[in-house]
């Protein structure tokens, strides 16, 4: 009898999650239709871009992500969307992003460095301002940007996630293998917290950018697994990592659309791809996260 109770509690919130889902949805096509409001706001003290990237399969449906990032409590200076210049111009462009374009997106043409690129180009184009990044699937909450700016008041000099794994450690402090760490954890400790980058990261205009943009070893060593990257190379830098603090209700707020292809995560976590870039970057900078 509790089992029976217990799926219809969850059955229930998970059709209301649906729920609203469908509503947002239906919210974020009317507004990027019908809406002239900017999503941005270029004379803001945030000091802050929103920066992602997409592809083939999501290009129809990034408009989505975007109204949700313009719909944000703290509007930020620029939201920029990275395109592979091989993969996209301006013919190729669906009418919803152009249509965005008029409220203030920018669209930008890069190199294909997977999931690096909206990373990499953005660092190196916006040297003196803070940068998020977030994931092209995902609905956002609509306070994301001022949370995670108020976090970095109380953290300025330290990247900020919205998601983070708990890296779970042998007796003599490594790690143990990347699938007994625990996922999507609401709290973890700086020392044993992995950030994740999809929900949202939020990168000081103080890090070292030079070490972070080293491409070559970057794509060498993770090349599909660009939060490893970022995971050591904070630590390489001696910069800060923090989870921000998220409930379970607040994190029921990010509202994940589906996707066409295989996840990243699927590929590098049941393919083994994680644990040897993990491996690979130990013997590259002589230490473990």
């Amino acid at each position: 009898m509790l089992k029976k109770i217990i799926t219809r509690i969850e059955n229930r919130f998970s059709s209301d999650g649906k729920i609203k889902e469908f509503i947002l949805i239906d919210k974020y096509q009317s507004s990027c239709l019908d809406s002239t409001t900017s999503l941005v706001d270029p004379n803001s003290t945030a000091n802050v871009v929103l920066s992602l990237t997409t592809y083939t399969t999501r290009i129809d449906h990034v408009f989505l992500t975007i109204e949700s990032l313009g719909n944000q409590t703290v509007k930020p200076n620029k939201i920029v969307l990275w395109l592979d210049e091989n993969e996209f111009n301006e013919e190729s462009l669906p009418g919803t992003l152009k249509k965005q374009r008029e409220k203030g997106l920018e669209i930008r043409y890069t190199a294909n460095t997977g999931s690096y690129k909206k990373l990499f180009p953005a660092i190196e184009a916006f040297s003196d301002t803070h940068i998020i990044t977030v994931d092209d699937d995902i609905l956002y909450p609509y306070d994301l940007v001022e949370r995670l700016l108020n976090h970095h008041t109380k953290q300025p000099l330290a990247i900020i996630g919205c998601r983070a794994h708990k890296i779970v450690r042998n007796t003599d402090t490594t790690p143990k293998p990347y699938t007994e760490w625990l996922n999507e954890v609401d709290k973890a400790d700086n020392n044993d917290a992995f950030l994740t980058s999809g929900g949202g990261t939020l990168f000081p205009h103080t890090i070292d950018r030079k070490a972070f943009l080293n491409k070559d070893l970057a794509l060498k060593l993770c090349p599909n697994a660009d939060d490893i990257w970022i995971n050591y190379l904070a630590k390489a830098s001696n910069i800060e990592i923090n989870k921000m603090p998220l409930n379970t209700a607040y994190r029921n707020k990010f509202h994940f659309l589906s996707g066409d292809t295989p996840e990243l995560k699927h590929i590098n976590v049941l393919g083994g791809k994680n644990e040897r870039c993990l491996s690979d970057m130990q013997k590259e900078f002589g230490f473990h996260l």
